[in-house]
């Protein structure tokens, strides 16, 4: 069902606007629920937005643990 929803109704969201939609401004920390939804769908956007390069920038800047830097480097698309 989330790949639909993320499909479907925020393909031209970004996902730094996806964040502040479902999450508002808080900060996000690795225990809140949300923030693997909203990583899953970075990861998506960027694939599917930004092709193969944009996708492995995001992957490195998630798999040093900084979101932020993968949302604005996804959402540059």
């Amino acid at each position: 069902m989330q790949i639909q929803v993320f499909q479907e109704l925020y393909k031209h969201t970004s996902p730094n606007a996806f964040r502040r939609i479902w999450m508002g401004p808080s900060v996000l920390s690795k225990s809140d629920p949300m923030y693997g939804a909203l990583e899953e769908y970075t990861l998506w956007y960027a694939a599917h937005r930004g092709g193969k390069d944009t996708l492995v920038r995001v992957k490195s800047l998630l798999a040093k643990d900084d979101i932020y830097a993968a949302l604005d480097t996804a959402g540059k698309i």
